[in-house]
């Protein structure tokens, strides 16, 4: 079954029409078929009469004039024979043109004919009309005798075959041309449909805040019930803005205060120093985690985000972090590696999984970016104990950790998961070629 609405209609309509035609060419050729039986059957029904009314009994046995009504009779093979015969098949009389014709006795027997009776039958080759009579031709004793008038089917089934073809063009033609105005029909008749759906799509795009434009009255509840779903959507998105910028801005207060106090004397200090640099980092963290809250699915017009560039930018930082450890770090980015997204989005979850790999290696990280299939695939290889196949799906729950022996709430791969997640994506743990474990994360690729 077609997986669509238009496809549905059209394989419904062709599968109907196709059984329709098929059934009036069916009952078309029976009926033609029928008539023109019924008009041989009356000609072979008045030949018969003709016979009856010209024989002549003489000398025990049965004649007939040589001219005849019908010319047929009296041309070689023409295809209409006549005979006249007792019950047991026995000929009195043949026309020429049966005169080299061999017929069973089968054919010109009835016993189950009535006297003055008669019927019409068919065989594999020849029509037949019989009439029964009772007369007195041998020893003047009455016995029954059959007049038949024999035609040839060859000529009606090719006509019948003729005339099969020949509606079976014209019905294939006219089923043609209505399945074409169908197509148009429903083309019409499923616009407001396609209309729809492109002014949802334009909704989805945030190019449009609401449907707009006349709809029929089958469709005109669906619209209004749709934007009255997408106002309430909106409202309870601001909502939830308002309330959050009310929590960003009871956090920012104080900490803008901690800042400041901690600023006038961060030149001889370099513990407050580095305390400014960590409430800044706070504020951002505010800021981006406020964002997030407020937009429920990544936009799909953002601009492209170089995954090589966002790795150059984070790497440097553990390097130094992890100075003293001398890991090796290297990277396989292809050039399409892109990331449609928010930049802190793919920073997040660069630095979680970096971080990560960096603290389970033993002396070398690597990282891999490409396309495949529609999504964006990073890899970010250790070759350090890896990751038991019994808890690699539990690592990816809030306050689980692999290594409880280290400091760690056990939130970072959650964010991970949460964030890949929401673009469409999955998270994959598995073993990798370095010896450690492999992390795989996946992004619906909107490029």
């Amino acid at each position: 079954m077609p997986n669509s609405l238009f496809g549905r209609l059209i394989f419904a309509s062709v599968l109907l029409l196709t059984f329709f035609f098929s059934f009036i060419a069916y009952m078309t050729v029976e009926v033609f078929t029928h008539n023109i039986e019924q008009s041989i059957k009356k000609s072979l029904a008045l030949e018969t009469h003709v016979l009856l009314s010209v024989a002549q009994v003489d000398d025990d046995t049965i004649s007939i004039p040589d001219s005849l009504h019908d010319p047929r009779f009296n041309k070689h093979e023409s295809g209409l024979y006549g005979f006249i015969s007792d019950s047991a098949g026995q000929a009195f009389w043949g026309s020429y043109s049966a005169h080299s014709l061999t017929l069973s006795a089968e054919l010109l027997t009835a016993n189950s004919l009535g006297v003055g009776k008669s019927h019409f039958l068919k065989s594999e080759q020849y029509y037949i009309y019989q009439h029964a009579v009772m007369w007195e031709v041998v020893n003047d004793d009455p016995q029954l005798i059959i007049f038949s008038v024999l035609e040839d089917r060859a000529d009606t089934n090719q006509k019948i075959a003729d005339f099969r073809k020949q509606i079976g063009r014209w019905l294939a033609v006219t089923a043609l041309l209505l399945v074409l105005a169908l197509v148009l029909i429903l083309l019409w008749g499923t616009l407001p449909l396609r209309e729809l759906a492109r002014r949802l799509k334009l909704i989805e795009k945030g190019v449009a805040t609401h449907i707009e434009g006349e709809y029929p009255v089958e469709l005109r509840r669906l619209t209004k019930n749709l934007n009255q779903l997408i106002t309430t959507e909106r409202k309870q998105r601001e909502r939830y803005h308002a309330t959050l910028a009310d929590l960003a801005h009871s956090l920012k207060t104080p900490l803008a205060v901690i800042q400041a106090e901690l600023e006038l004397d961060a030149k001889n200090n370099q513990t407050n120093t580095t305390l400014i640099q960590q409430a800044s980092r706070i504020d951002d963290i505010i800021k981006h985690q406020l964002q997030r809250a407020v937009v429920s699915s990544p936009n799909t017009l953002s601009e492209s985000v170089p995954v090589a560039a966002s790795v150059e930018k984070i790497k440097g930082a553990f390097e130094k972090i992890y100075h003293d450890k001398g890991v090796q770090f290297s990277s396989e980015i292809s050039s399409d590696a892109v990331f449609k997204g928010d930049q802190r989005d793919l920073m997040e979850v660069l630095g979680n999984v970096l971080d990560n790999a960096f603290k389970a290696c033993n002396n070398a990280v690597m990282l891999k970016a490409y396309v495949e299939s529609r999504y964006l695939y990073i890899e970010v290889h250790d070759d350090g104990k890896g990751v038991a196949p019994e808890n690699r799906n539990a690592i990816l729950k809030r306050g689980l950790r692999a290594d409880v022996s280290g400091a760690g709430q056990g939130i970072g791969l959650d964010v991970v998961r949460d964030i890949v997640g929401s673009y469409q994506g999955k998270v994959e743990i598995n073993d990798s070629p370095l010896g450690g474990a492999v992390f795989i994360l996946s992004f619906k690729f909107m490029a």
